[in-house]
């Protein structure tokens, strides 16, 4: 499972999670789980059940990937280009 992590999950929204799923689309049988608003707990729990391969967020501080590093999972920023030291990407939205 790969999480999408959005403060807020609007129409604006929408193709940048058609492009993600598109993106992953033949690399693998991954299910997008989306996770909106106070999305941090949601997402601990995920990775510490062993449930996840990946997250793309609006991540705002490190505390927030310690549980994605510490299970060397794959993390992209969305917007922040290198603020916290990982992948980025910005969109048009």
């Amino acid at each position: 499972m790969i999480a999408v992590a959005l403060p807020l999950l609007s129409e604006r929204e929408i193709p940048l999670l058609q492009g993600i799923r598109e993106g992953i689309r033949g690399r693998g049988s991954h299910d997008i789980v989306v996770l909106s608003g106070g999305y941090e707990a949601s997402l601990r729990k995920v990775a510490e059940a062993g449930e996840l391969a990946g997250a793309i967020g609006e991540f705002l501080s490190e505390v927030w990937l310690e549980p994605l590093r510490e299970r060397r999972l794959p993390v992209v920023q969305i917007g922040s280009v290198g603020r916290l030291g990982i992948p980025s990407f910005s969109t048009d939205l």
